[in-house]
């Protein structure tokens, strides 16, 4: 069931399995031993994959644009974005219900999810994640999609969805995620945006959390700091520390 197994690194307690393709699907047996199962690409902006991944048949049109769901490639005119694409599945110990729009907008939730961050409450569903001297400050807005109107509502995402995890069905609960206003860092340019669709599926008596992340970005950190293999160590070891971040919050209590 797994789609090429590469590596395995610890983050936190967390085992992180890199996937070679944004096909793969949960493993059972991965998700119960509390192992993370993720895949990553970097495209340049011609769409050539510069990241070490051995994949070759990712496509833009069915396995990015879709992720596109306010349409930035078709209106960006001359600007030119390095694309970056996940996708991370993982267990969570809690019944699939306790993941709901009130508390996934909830302020404090979401800072006990992200304690390294500050993060403000603009409005009902509208955020700040706020900068630092090497991270941008992030506005974003929050969305939400149930069994019976994700269809309904942007019929494009639910049947990427749909056909990125055919095994799985429709997910109990959608979160649409667009980040923008992306701030500078050592005043370059960061992200033109992001876009996160995070899907929560009843599972083994838990919760299956299979998580996409679109990112249009300007600028590559230069050669000086690591270039993008530095860019990559960061987002991997984010993914490592949110979902442990996730599962302390959320798990049940023994």
């Amino acid at each position: 069931m797994i789609g090429g197994l590469e590596k395995k690194t610890d983050a936190k307690k967390v085992g992180l399995i890199r996937e070679n393709t944004i096909m793969f699907k949960a493993d059972a047996p991965k998700m119960k031993s509390r192992d993370v199962q993720y895949y990553f690409a970097l495209l340049d902006p011609q769409l050539e994959v510069i990241s070490n991944n051995k994949e070759k048949n990712l496509s833009f049109k069915k396995d990015i644009a879709p992720l596109d769901i306010f349409n930035y490639w078709n209106n960006k005119g001359d600007e030119e974005y390095y694309v970056l694409l996940t996708k991370v599945a993982y267990f969570v110990d809690q019944e699939v219900g306790y993941f709901n729009p009130e508390r996934l907008s909830d302020l404090t939730y979401i800072q006990s999810t992200m304690p390294d961050y500050e993060i403000r409450k603009l409005d009902d569903k509208k955020f700040l994640l706020e900068g630092e001297l090497m991270s941008p400050s992030i506005e974003y807005d929050l969305r939400f999609f149930n069994e019976s109107n994700f269809k309904k509502e942007n019929r494009s995402l639910y049947n990427y969805c749909l056909d990125h995890n055919a095994d799985l069905g429709c997910p109990a609960l959608s979160s649409v995620q667009h980040n923008y206003r992306f701030g500078k860092v050592l005043l370059h340019k960061t992200s033109k945006m992001s876009t996160a669709i995070t899907n929560y599926y009843a599972y083994e008596g838990g919760t299956l959390v299979i998580n996409y992340t679109l990112n249009y970005i300007h600028n590559l950190p230069p050669e000086l700091f690591g270039g993008h293999q530095s860019m990559t160590d960061k987002i991997v070891k984010g993914i490592g520390e949110h979902v442990e971040n996730t599962r302390k919050v959320s798990e049940k209590q023994s």
